[in-house]
């Protein structure tokens, strides 16, 4: 204000001097608050629960000061209060927003596994969704849902498979016929012509061909024993990965997976008493029951009800279920605790071979 009662003093209209004034001071917080700013944004914020409530309050300063600056200078000097007021409306809400203690956290895949990241997260008290893998190892994983569950968070791992219509279609048709999956198979194909997966941070079985090792339990329930099969195939790292199962229900489960083939493919097999359902969620089930010459064909866009991707491959409803979980205070199918067992199933494959 000293600038403004020196303009006015020189001769300077009132709303020049004013304009001037607030422009110059708008510049110079600009020039000291964004770099401050870009440092919050490029660091680690998610670790530490003081540096999101700074970021979120500086953020909030930052757009109120601009609001109020901008408004000052540039419109009817009548709206400039209740202006002020909509932009501290705002910052109240985004308070309840950023910094409740109870919003939940989506975590994507780092390079260096999920559990640092998500175990801060977690014990900030936020419920969490993160993608697959949980964790790097079984253990990690185990204490990840050991911290999941001192803190109270509700978790879900993106093993979105067992969300799928289709499939979940499949698994009850079978049951529907005895209770049990008598027999399944779960196999996972690609062509992979690069190096380890992260450099060697995490092997293709726990990284990305989980997804099979854990739609293998969703088809067939715990599993009782194991013995695998695991080879590089010339490469410098595993791509091939067999395995046989034999579920506590007395059920059996085979697992195939090699990333060293033609192409990606991704199918299941789920048989019963009298039913066989041979399911590629990316396109159609066939149907046999009681020894029919022909299927039942279900595509998989008309088991979801839709033509959308996000929908029929179940990204929605492994959303959805992490909502409702929220909502309700009641863990969902594929929380952290239950990803213990598909990543102790991983650890198995390796441990028991042929």
């Amino acid at each position: 204000y000293a600038l403004y009662w020196l303009l006015q003093r020189w001769g300077w209209d009132e709303l020049a001097a004013w304009q001037l004034t607030s422009r110059g001071a708008t510049l110079l917080f600009a020039l000291a608050a964004l770099p401050l700013l870009w440092r919050f944004w490029r660091a680690p914020r998610a670790q530490h629960a003081a540096d999101l409530r700074l970021w979120g309050a500086a953020s909030r300063l930052t757009l109120l000061y601009l609001v109020v600056a901008v408004t000052d200078v540039s419109v009817d000097q009548r709206l400039v209060w209740p202006l002020v007021l909509v932009a501290l409306g705002a910052a109240g809400l985004s308070v309840l927003a950023v910094d409740n203690p109870a919003a939940p956290r989506f975590i994507g895949h780092f390079d260096d596994g999920n559990g640092v990241y998500a175990i801060a997260v977690m014990n900030q008290k936020r419920h969490l969704f993160l993608e697959k893998p949980p964790g790097v190892t079984a253990e990690q994983t185990r204490q990840m849902a050991n911290c999941a569950e001192a803190n109270g968070c509700i978790s879900l791992v993106g093993f979105n498979r067992r969300y799928i219509p289709l499939m979940k279609l499949c698994r009850d048709r079978v049951r529907d016929r005895g209770g049990v999956v008598t027999q399944a198979m779960s196999s996972f194909y690609k062509w992979h012509a690069a190096g380890p997966y992260y450099n060697g941070a995490i092997d293709i079985l726990s990284c990305d061909a989980v997804h099979a090792v854990d739609t293998l339990r969703f088809a067939g329930g715990d599993v009782a024993r194991v013995v695998g099969e695991v080879s590089n195939q010339g490469m410098s790292f595993g791509t091939r990965f067999n395995a046989l199962v034999q579920y506590e229900s007395g059920g059996a489960g085979v697992l195939m997976t090699n990333w060293r083939v033609g192409g990606r493919v991704h199918q299941f097999e789920l048989h019963g008493e009298g039913i066989s359902c041979y399911c590629n969620p990316n396109t159609k089930a066939e149907i046999y029951v009681d020894g029919a010459a022909e299927p039942e064909v279900i595509t998989t866009q008309e088991a979801a009800g839709s033509e959308e991707n996000r929908v029929y491959y179940g990204f929605e409803a492994e959303n959805r279920a992490f909502i409702d979980a929220v909502k309700t205070g009641q863990q969902p199918e594929t929380c952290l605790r239950d990803a213990v067992k598909t990543m102790e199933l991983v650890d198995a494959i390796y441990h028991n071979p042929l």
